[in-house]
C-alpha cells in the first residue's frame, strides 16, 4: 500500500513538473529555415586568371559583380594551386559599403609533384597591374590579409598569388569578406550596441540601405515609434538571392521584432524569397529593437532595410459647387491652392495642413491611428455646401486597422455675391437721386433671408464726388455692400416677402 501510493505521489510530482515547465516555455519560437551553407564558394578558373585582371570574385550573379563572403575550395580535386611558374590573378568589387577583408592562406601541397619548396607570395596590385605590396607565404598555414578600409560599393581590389620563385608551388585558399559599415565601428550584434535608426518618420533613407550580415552575424537596430498603430519591417536581399534549400548562391536571412525589454513580438517565419517582413502593434513613443539574422552556423547576404509604418490615408476634392446641390456637376471646376487641415486626434488644434492641387485633390498619408478632424479655409465670397451645416462644416474619421483608407473627404464651395447700393436723401421724395441731393454716410442697412431673418449688415461709406462707389477694398461714400453672400432670395424688411433681388 505505502509502495503504491509511494509511486501515486511520484507519478503526479512528475506531472505537475512536467506542466510547469510546459507552462514556462510557453514563448514565441520561429520556425527556422533551413540554410545553405555559410560562405559562396567560387573554382580557381585556369587560363582566365592567368593574367591581368584575372578571375571577376562574382557573388550575386548575374545582376550584381560584388563579395559578400566568399572563398575558392579548400579541399577536393578543385582545390586553387600554384604550379611551377604559374600566377593567379584575381579582382572583386564591393557589394556593400565599408571594410573589404582579403585573405589568402597557404595550404602547402606539391601540385607540381617536383618535390619544390611551397613558399608563395601575394602581391598587391592597382587599377593597372602596378604591385603596391608584396606579402610572404612561406610555411604551410601562413595567412596574409589585405583589402579596402571604410570602402564604398564599387570599390576594387586586385591582386595576385603567385611562387616566391619560379619553381616554388602550393596548394592556398582565398577568402574575401565584405564587413558592413555597423560592424566597422563597434559591431551591432546584440541590443546593447545596436544602431540607432531614431524615430520612425525621421528615418533617412540612405541610413536603411547596404548592410550585411557574415561570419556568422547579427545585426540589431533599434527605433522609437513616433505614432500608434502597426509597423512592417522588410529585410531586402538582391533579386534572386533567396534561393532554394540545396541551390547554390546566397539565402535568405531571418528577421525578429523585440520590444524595449528584448521579448519577441514578431517574426519573419521560414521564407524563401528575396524578402522577408514582420509586423507589429507599435505604440507611440515606445522603442523597439529589429534583428536581422543568420542561422546558427551563420548566413551571408546584403540587405536593405524598409520600414513602413501602416498609417491611414485620407484625401479628397474641392470644386466650386455653382449649383449649391454638394455634388461635383461636370460643368463645376475644382478649386485650386485652397488650404485643408488636419486636427490629430480632433482636439481643436491643427496639426498639418496641406493645399489642393490642380485637379482640385488634396492627401494626408500615414496618418495614425484614432478620430481625427479634416477642415478648410473657406476663402472670402464663398459658402460651403459639402459637408456642410449638418457636419458641422467638417469629416470627423476614426482610423483603425481595418479603416486605413478614407477617401473622397470632398468640399463644395459655393462662390458668393454681393449686394450693393447707395444711400440718398430724397429731398422731392421721386425716388431717384436728383443733383443736389447728397448721400447719406453711416446708416446701417440690414439683409434679410426669405423668412424675414437678419442674415447680414452693412454701414453706408464715403463716396466719389462724382457720385460712382468705389471698390469694396477702397472707401466708398455712402456705398453699403454685403459680401460672401449666398444665393437666393432676400426680402426688404416690410415688403410681404417681395424680393430685393435675388441672387
Amino acid at each position: 500500500m505505502a509502495s503504491s501510493m509511494g509511486y501515486s505521489f511520484r507519478t503526479k510530482a512528475r506531472k505537475n513538473k512536467a506542466r510547469r515547465t510546459s507552462q514556462r516555455r510557453a514563448f514565441l519560437f520561429e520556425p527556422l529555415e533551413q540554410r545553405l551553407l555559410l560562405t559562396r564558394n567560387f573554382v580557381e578558373v585556369e587560363p582566365a586568371n592567368d593574367t591581368f585582371p584575372g578571375q571577376a570574385v562574382e557573388h550575386f550573379s548575374p545582376s550584381e559583380v560584388g563579395v559578400v563572403d566568399s572563398a575558392t575550395l579548400s579541399f577536393g580535386s578543385l582545390v586553387a594551386a600554384i604550379t611551377d611558374g604559374d600566377q593567379d590573378f584575381f579582382n572583386a568589387t564591393q557589394a556593400v559599403d565599408g571594410d573589404l577583408n582579403v585573405s589568402v592562406i597557404n595550404l602547402g601541397g606539391d601540385p607540381s609533384s617536383d618535390g619544390a619548396d611551397d613558399d608563395l607570395q601575394v602581391r598587391v596590385l592597382n587599377n593597372v597591374g602596378g604591385t603596391t605590396a608584396t606579402l610572404a607565404l612561406s610555411d604551410i598555414g601562413d595567412t596574409q590579409s589585405f583589402g579596402i578600409t571604410g570602402g564604398s560599393a564599387g570599390d576594387a581590389v586586385r591582386f595576385v598569388v603567385e611562387g616566391a620563385s619560379a619553381t616554388n608551388d602550393a596548394e592556398y585558399q582565398v577568402r574575401l569578406t565584405n564587413v558592413d559599415r555597423e560592424d566597422n565601428s563597434g559591431n551591432n550584434n546584440s541590443r546593447s550596441n545596436a544602431t540607432d535608426l531614431g524615430a520612425v518618420s525621421t528615418i533617412a533613407s540612405a541610413d536603411l540601405l547596404g548592410y550585411t550580415v557574415t561570419n556568422p552575424d547579427r545585426d540589431y537596430f533599434k527605433i522609437t515609434a513616433d505614432m500608434d498603430g502597426p509597423i512592417t519591417v522588410n529585410v531586402v536581399m538582391p533579386t534572386g538571392s533567396g534561393a532554394a534549400i540545396g541551390s547554390s548562391g546566397p539565402t535568405n536571412l531571418g528577421l525578429r521584432i523585440r520590444n524595449a525589454a528584448g521579448g519577441l513580438i514578431a517574426t519573419s517565419g521560414g521564407t524563401q524569397t528575396d524578402v522577408d517582413s514582420a509586423s507589429f502593434e507599435a505604440t507611440d513613443g515606445e522603442m523597439y529593437f529589429i534583428e536581422v539574422y543568420s542561422g546558427s552556423r551563420g548566413q551571408v547576404s546584403r540587405y536593405d532595410l524598409q520600414i513602413i509604418k501602416e498609417g491611414g490615408d485620407l484625401s479628397g476634392f474641392k470644386f466650386e459647387d455653382l449649383s449649391g446641390d454638394g455634388l461635383w456637376g461636370p460643368d463645376e471646376d475644382p478649386l485650386v491652392g485652397w488650404t485643408i487641415n488636419l486636427d490629430l486626434g480632433d482636439d481643436g488644434s491643427v496639426d498639418l495642413s496641406t493645399t489642393t492641387d490642380a485637379n482640385g485633390f488634396y492627401q494626408f498619408t500615414g496618418v495614425p491611428l484614432g478620430t481625427h478632424q479634416v477642415t478648410e479655409d473657406l476663402q472670402n465670397s464663398f459658402t460651403q455646401s459639402l459637408p456642410g451645416p449638418d457636419e458641422n462644416f467638417e469629416y470627423v474619421v476614426t482610423v483603425s486597422p481595418h479603416n486605413l483608407v478614407w477617401d473622397h473627404l470632398d468640399f463644395g464651395n459655393v462662390p458668393g455675391s454681393s449686394i450693393h447700393g447707395r444711400k440718398f436723401e430724397d429731398l422731392n421724395a421721386d425716388g431717384d437721386r436728383d443733383p443736389g441731393e447728397p448721400y447719406l454716410n453711416g446708416w446701417t442697412v440690414v439683409l434679410f433671408d426669405s423668412a424675414g431673418n437678419p442674415v447680414d449688415t452693412s454701414v453706408t461709406m464715403d463716396m466719389e464726388l462724382d457720385g460712382h462707389p468705389l471698390p469694396m477694398a477702397a472707401t466708398a461714400s455712402s456705398t453699403s455692400s454685403l459680401a460672401r453672400t449666398a444665393r437666393g432670395k432676400y426680402n426688404k424688411p416690410g415688403s410681404s416677402k417681395r424680393p430685393l433681388c435675388r441672387m
